[in-house]
């Protein structure tokens, strides 16, 4: 309020007004409907200079996956560096970071905590397998916000921090081909229960010459498992995807659909896709047999 009053000339009784909203303690805006990164800027004017986004925050404002808890809260994770004491207030989730081993990069005109640190400090908020999606979409391949190097480096800066020993394996379980949430969740589901040979995004040319690109492959056996997001329910896309199946099929590839409800029941998922990849294999055997007799 004060930086409103002497550096903008905003009277008192103008901030006193009703129809502005309060997000944060001595900020005002003239809506009540901001969006995450309006959030971040009115928390950042709460604190003092040399703040920065951070923790689930800033991994929101990278586009991260997070469990909806953290995707609907409205705290907003602020730091500031050593050896400023963490800010406090309504609203506000406070840290203090040494810069050197907390880089912070500006995304928007905003101070973020850069990418590899902010993962690291998701694996105190998060479980393994939200650790490794979130992993997932940062290094992924086409949006390059951060390298798997990059997060390793983080990790071996990280000794001695909550959830190290977390970051290590889910390191380990990382992959840049992988594009969605769903996407790592149905590739740990299978790798988690033994199934090899896995690839994320695999690349397939069939007879016709098209060339397709298949969410979750196991090349060698011919099995493909798509995710059919909402996206997919529009009447086009509808159709290409099953001139996409098709062609397919009619390659010998056995291809699989999932949802985001199959995951309410992994275990039913993973027998059902046990049961078609055999009963799969059982008909590529008797083809080749047929063959080898005639």
């Amino acid at each position: 309020m004060r930086e409103a009053v002497e550096l903008h000339g905003v009277s008192i009784e103008r901030l006193r007004r009703t129809d502005l909203s309060r997000p944060f303690h001595g900020v005002r805006s003239t809506t009540s409907d901001l969006d995450l990164r309006e959030r971040c800027q009115a928390a950042l004017l709460r604190v003092a200079t040399g703040s920065f986004i951070c923790g689930p925050t800033a991994a929101l404002l990278y586009g991260t996956p997070l469990p909806r808890r953290h995707e609907v809260a409205s705290t907003i994770h602020v730091a500031i560096p050593r050896p400023g004491r963490a800010p406090r207030g309504a609203g506000i989730t406070g840290h203090s970071f040494d810069l050197r081993l907390a880089p912070v990069r500006e995304i928007s005109g905003l101070r973020v905590a850069a990418p590899a640190r902010t993962w690291t400090d998701l694996a105190a908020a998060v479980d393994l397998e939200h650790l490794v999606i979130a992993g997932d979409h940062l290094v992924r391949w086409d949006l390059k916000i951060c390298t798997v190097t990059d997060l390793q480096r983080e990790v071996e800066r990280s000794k001695g921090r909550r959830g190290r020993s977390m970051m290590a394996a889910a390191l380990a379980m990382l992959d840049t081909r992988s594009q969605s949430r769903y996407e790592t969740k149905l590739r740990l589901l299978l790798s988690g229960a033994g199934l090899t040979g896995l690839a994320a995004n695999h690349e397939v040319t069939v007879s016709s010459g098209h060339r397709y690109r298949l969410d979750i492959a196991m090349p060698e056996l011919l099995v493909g498992i798509e995710f059919q997001g909402a996206h997919h329910a529009d009447p086009a896309q509808y159709r290409a995807d099953q001139t996409r199946m098709e062609r397919l099929r009619a390659d010998g590839w056995l291809i699989l659909e999932v949802n985001a409800r199959d995951f309410d029941e992994p275990i039913e998922l993973l027998n059902r896709i046990r049961r078609a990849i055999a009963r799969h294999l059982a008909v590529r055997e008797q083809i080749d047999r047929s063959q080898i007799v005639a």
